[in-house]
This record gives structure tokens, sequence and C-alpha cells, in this order.
């Protein structure tokens, strides 16, 4: 079933926002520069003591001189200075001057709003905006707008691809615990004048020490030591030289984070204990109580809240089931190890839509299908972001490892055997990095986010 509403416009944004670098590349260098002609969003209108931003709209339709488009809003009222977002869709008359290269939008009218959370879904607004827009024309550049028909035009013709949700690999303790991740399997490269080996596909400190066949970890203040990587990991004794050589060698080249640790592990770590540690090889989330796990329930549902635990995790009484949200999906399972399934956004009980916004973990609501949280935060994470780096940037990467490898059916390739995967279209003079937020050419080598991360 096709997308809608909300999430069609979520959908259509970040294909925009994929797209974009493509369709854009040959009006780049032409395109006058945002803050001389004034092409800078979002656009503020006040109008009956509402403040309204208008973030860059997207075509719908271009012809002749009529535009189609929508866009983004967000409202700021005097009882409520917190934004709120939706979309507004609306149509105006375009000039077009090709020599400034300018687009001059006018008798815009608005002929639809959507603003969850408000009364009516923002109608009682769309006369004060309608009011607002056409006394003010807004200026947009030529090779914008066009970049972004084109895009329009792409979308129309895009195939469906199927989402993977596969519940990433779920460990539980009752007690302080750090997990430590490497991207696929242990890569190790030798540290020059030692005989350790350093794990160069985690940004934890890992190290083997060939001759004793033992591996050691450094957790913010301290060595502990492991027969294998999965464990049982303990305390340190007989620590080699070496690993302090290792460890300043790290440092130096800032190819590992030392000291990127929860606050309650670091103040148990400067205490002298010792949290439990768990090891992945592939995606995986760590759920940690304080203790057994602690019920409270949530008033007018059939939910009780783990309340001793930083995560998303609730109890289910009708199913007798776990629920836990993990990076805006939700997964479950009748016991706390697992093993634990996706749960299709349809499937999710209604009673989660009742936990009250001002709950301790109210937040989920932005996760929970139909709320007026979930579609204000799928507006709000669709707003194109832009932002601008100087041609003349060059960033160098240091660091093990073979120097690039072909990505098989594309023509991509990438570094790999790096705790942070590097993509690069086609050849390997101006590379782009793909990552959150768009892409940002460079005429160097870059990192971007872990492969999984993209």
């Amino acid at each position: 079933m096709p997308p809608h509403g909300p999430m069609k416009i979520l959908s259509l944004l970040i294909v925009s926002l994929l797209l974009a670098p493509s369709v854009l590349s040959w009006a780049h260098a032409q395109a006058p520069s945002a803050s001389s002609t004034g092409d800078t969003w979002p656009k503020q209108f006040v109008s009956d003591g509402n403040t309204f931003s208008i973030y860059q709209p997207q075509i719908e339709r271009w012809q002749g001189n009529e535009l189609q488009a929508r866009a983004a809003v967000g409202l700021e009222t005097a009882a409520s200075p917190q934004p709120r977002f939706g979309v507004i869709w609306f149509s105006a008359l375009t000039d077009v001057d090709k020599e400034s290269r300018m687009v001059t939008l006018q008798d815009m009218s608005l002929f639809k709003i959507d603003i969850p959370g408000t009364p009516d879904e923002g109608i009682d607004y769309a006369s004060a905006l309608n009011d607002a827009l056409p006394s003010q024309p807004i200026q947009i550049a030529l090779d914008r707008l066009q970049a972004n028909l084109e895009v329009t035009k792409v979308i129309g013709r895009r195939q469906q691809v199927p989402v993977k949700n596969t519940p990433p690999r779920i460990a539980y303790s009752p007690r302080l615990a750090v997990l430590v991740l490497t991207d696929g399997k242990l890569v190790l490269r030798q540290v020059p004048g030692t005989r350790l080996m350093r794990a160069i596909n985690t940004r934890a400190l890992l190290l083997l020490d060939t001759a004793r066949g033992t591996y050691y970890l450094w957790l913010l203040n301290r060595w502990v030591q492991a027969p294998a990587f999965e464990g049982p990991w303990t305390a340190a004794t007989n620590v080699p030289a070496a690993l302090e050589t290792a460890r300043q060698q790290a440092i130096a080249d800032k190819q590992v984070s030392l000291d990127d640790f929860t606050p309650s592990v670091k103040q148990a770590l400067e205490q002298g204990q010792l949290p439990v540690i768990y090891t992945s090889t592939e995606p995986a989330e760590l759920i940690q109580t304080e203790g057994p796990a602690q019920f409270q329930p949530i008033a007018t549902t059939q939910i009780y809240d783990v309340s001793n635990t930083a995560s998303s995790l609730f109890f289910y009484r009708t199913t007798q089931q776990y629920y836990v949200l993990i990076s805006g999906r939700w997964f479950r399972a009748r016991a706390l190890g697992g093993p634990w399934a996706f749960v299709e956004p349809s499937t999710l009980p209604g009673d989660f839509a009742q936990i009250p916004l001002n709950h301790p973990k109210g937040a989920v609501l932005a996760s929970v299908p139909g709320t007026a949280e979930a579609k204000q935060a799928v507006i709000a994470n669709g707003i194109p972001q832009t932002a601008t780096i100087a041609r003349t940037a060059r960033l160098t990467v240091n660091g093990a490892g073979p120097a690039s490898v072909a990505r098989r059916g594309t023509s991509r390739w990438y570094r790999r055997a790096r705790p942070r995967r590097l993509f690069f279209p086609g050849g390997r003079g101006t590379q782009t990095v793909h990552g959150r937020g768009g892409t940002r050419p460079h005429s160097a080598d870059l990192v971007g986010d872990r492969g999984a991360d993209v």
C-alpha cells in the first residue's frame, strides 16, 4: 500500500535529500549565493499574533507560470512558543527573471493545511496564514526550483524499496554494563614496534597480545583482559608495558574513543567497579536495569513502565510481553533475555497512544503511529537541511587497511577495515561523503558514518 499523509511527505523529502546532489551538481556553479539574493529559508510571517516559519517548498506541479507546491511550516503562538510543525499546500504565480536567475512567487494562495496536535489539524490558522501570504512575495533561486522539479519527476518513477526490520542482537543486563561493537568481524593490524595487534574496526581500544593469546580492552582508566573477544572479561593483571605504547599511539592518531561511556559507567569505573562487558560483531543494543526490573503502572492503560532503566522499556499486561523502542522501531519479547521480534506499526497495542505526554517516557509517543507527536516528528525530521563547506576544505584520513574496495553492482568504492566506512561515487577525483544531512563535496579522502548508519 503506498504511503499517504505525513508518511508520504517524509518519503518524498527523504528521497529528495538522497537524489538532490546528482540533480543539483549541474546548477551549482551558476546559482547565486543565498545571502546575496535573499533566497534564505525558512521565511517568517506574523499574523494575528502567530509566527509562521515556512521552509523551502517542494514542487508538486509547475506548468506555465502556475506553481503548486507543499512546504513544511512551523507555528509559534503566544500560548505555545515551542514550535509545532505541519505542512501547507499552496498555489502561486511565478515571475521568472532569467538574468538574475531568480523566481518571484506572487498571488500565493493556501488551499490545504495540516498541523497535527492543533484544533482541526490547523484549520483555525489557515485564514491567518492565507492573509499574510499574498502581501509578501517570496523569492527563490531558479536553479533551486528547477532542480527540485527534476527530483519530483524522479520521485514519480521511483520503485518501492523494502525495509529490513531484522531485530538487532539485544543484550539485557540487570547490572551496570558496557557494549563493545565492531563493524563486522575483528580486523587486526600490527602496532608498530610491538607484538600487539589492534582492532581497527571499532572505536574502542582493543588489542591482542599475540604471544600470550590474550585480548586487552581499555576502559577509561584501566585495562581488562579476556581469552577471546567474546569474553569472559576480568580486571587485567601483569599488564605488558607495550600496552601503554599502543594506547599513546592510538591517542595521537585519534583512531579511538577512550571516554565514550555513560555517566553511571564513568562513575563506577572511577570508584573502582568493573561493569559487565558485552561484545558483538553485528548490530546490537544494550538494555540495562539497575537491579531486577521494577514496574510502575501507567494510568488508564494496561502498560507497566520499567522504571529503573534509561531504555524505553515497557511491559504490556494483556499479552504478558515486553516492548522496547530502539531507533524508532518497536520490538517485543516474552522475556528480557529474548528472543526479540519486530513489531509492525499496525499491531502496536492502542494503549501506547494513551501514554501521557508528560510521562517520564512520553517521548515514545513520537514513535506511536497515529499520535499527533508521531505526525509532528515525521514533518520535523523531513525538513530539508543544508550544510555548506568551502571548496578548499580538505580532510586527511589516517589509518591502516586496504585503500579502496569496489562496491559490487555499483560505480562506488569505499575504504574498508575502518571504524567508520567511507563511500565514494564514481571516480576518485572529487568525492562526496554520504551521511546524515545530505552530501558534502570535498577534494580529499573523506570520512562518513559507519556503513550501517549512512
